[in-house]
């Protein structure tokens, strides 16, 4: 699945992609607020391919530009579809393109895409 913004495409996560997360992650002004610091390419690809198993509780994009820049990912972490509730997460790894609107740009895409999937209950205040 490929979703598209005004700036940025997010596409499925390959293995070709481990060696700029590495990269990225390694960088301590990258990583500042991620979990994931200083990782082998090898921990990476092991991730990569966690993530086809883990579907129903990870559902993570490669963030590209239009022009087909890898530059981080956005996503959603340890998804409860029961609850209905997940921790939302985007990395711009390169920092070229850091406050130039491409993670704003992912989030409105990736959480209108979600919220089409979960199709939220309607609102229940007052109704007891």
């Amino acid at each position: 699945m490929i979703l598209k913004g005004n700036k940025v495409i997010l596409r499925p996560i390959e293995l070709s992609d481990a060696p700029r997360f590495v990269k990225w992650l390694s960088d301590s002004t990258v990583n500042k607020f991620t979990t994931r610091r200083n990782i082998s390419l090898k921990e990476e690809k092991r991730w990569i391919r966690s993530l086809l198993k883990n579907e129903k509780t990870e559902k993570i994009f490669a963030t590209d530009t239009k022009d087909g820049i890898h530059i981080g990912s956005t996503g959603l972490h340890h998804i409860d579809s029961r609850d209905k509730n997940a921790r939302f997460g985007i990395l711009i790894g390169d920092k070229k393109y850091w406050n130039q609107g491409y993670g704003k740009d992912a989030a409105e895409v990736y959480t209108q895409f979600w919220f089409q999937q979960i199709k939220p209950l309607p609102n229940r205040v007052g109704r007891l």
